[in-house]
């Protein structure tokens, strides 16, 4: 059998698909933005806008640190 490479992410184990990602994180990284996302706690997307864009003063771009839809824009 050839050697086939792995899932990057320790004692994952299978099989690579892109990016160094096996189907799941890899899937994971496209929706969440982090191959070790998954769904986000109630709240916390108002809470990220209330405490930490609201009061932001600077002229660089936030990133935001939550789900994204295939376009990569946010989605609340």
């Amino acid at each position: 059998m050839a050697n086939s490479r792995l899932c990057s992410i320790p004692d994952c184990g299978k099989t690579h698909l892109a990016k160094g990602y096996c189907v799941s994180h890899y899937k994971r990284l496209k929706r969440h933005g982090n191959p070790l996302g998954g769904s986000t706690s109630t709240g916390e997307p108002m809470r990220f806008i209330t405490e930490i864009v609201l009061p932001y003063k600077g002229f660089e771009c936030l990133t935001w640190p939550f789900g994204k839809k295939e376009t990569g824009y946010g989605c609340v």
